[in-house]
């Protein structure tokens, strides 16, 4: 599929995306065997990153209570972000 293509109907179009996202997935569960897991934070490291807010959320500002929260990044890891307590605030668990 060139970017300059032409689809004469609708489904054709959706068949070819289709063919693009799975070959794009294919490309990334593929690497997914390479990649260098990222370690887990230490407790003392959670409790760092929790006080820097003084034990609020930093994306609606509301207490987090209990262990039920996330180390969120600052600067994301896909876009070079580091796995270093200075880049992570605390914000509640979506799950």
């Amino acid at each position: 599929m060139s970017s300059d293509e032409v689809f004469p109907m609708v489904g054709t179009f959706a068949a070819a995306l289709k063919k693009l996202h799975m070959k794009r997935r294919n490309r990334v569960v593929a690497g997914r065997s390479e990649r260098i897991g990222r370690a887990a934070l230490t407790r003392a490291d959670r409790s760092e990153v929790l006080s820097k807010t003084g034990g609020r959320c930093h994306i609606c500002g509301c207490p987090i209570e209990g262990s039920d929260w996330e180390a969120d990044h600052i600067l994301a890891h896909s876009t070079g972000g580091s796995h270093v307590v200075d880049n992570y605030l605390p914000a509640h668990s979506i799950l």
